[in-house]
């Protein structure tokens, strides 16, 4: 639902708290070309594909993600690790946010530890059309 819109005034005289979104789009047909450049991976990082294996540790870099952030107050999924794990199923597992694309989804390692740092999930909407369902670092 778009802010600004005659429905704030009311929704707020009913308790509800309003929470602005930004939201970034990118029409990857204008933006690739060959000059793009390419970001480099700190030294002791490894970047790998997507595997189901790495749910419990994803699961929990979204929960620590979400810890004290206004997410955590708008979807409950996030405030514990349970809720994160159920959240992570329902992007990989279930159609609710497009089709999960293993192939455009990645984790970010510590190569001494193997402890994962980042993730980017991914789906497919439509055809030519993709999602970032879930983008997360860890805090610090």
């Amino acid at each position: 639902m778009p802010f600004g819109a005659a429905l704030d005034r009311v929704l707020a005289s009913h308790g509800f708290r309003l929470y602005p979104r930004q939201f970034m789009i990118l029409p990857i047909a204008e933006s690739a070309t060959d000059a793009a450049p390419h970001a480099e991976l700190s030294a002791g990082l490894r970047l790998e594909k997507w595997h189901e294996r790495l749910m419990p540790q994803v699961a929990e870099l979204i929960h620590l993600a979400y810890a004290n952030h206004v997410d955590g107050e708008i979807n409950d999924q996030y405030r514990s690790r349970t809720g994160a794990m159920k959240f992570l199923k329902n992007i990989v597992m279930m159609p609710g946010c497009g089709q999960f694309e293993t192939q455009a989804s990645f984790v970010l390692r510590e190569v001494a530890s193997e402890h994962i740092v980042a993730v980017v999930l991914t789906s497919i909407v439509a055809p030519g059309v993709g999602h970032t369902t879930q983008l997360c670092v860890q805090p610090g």
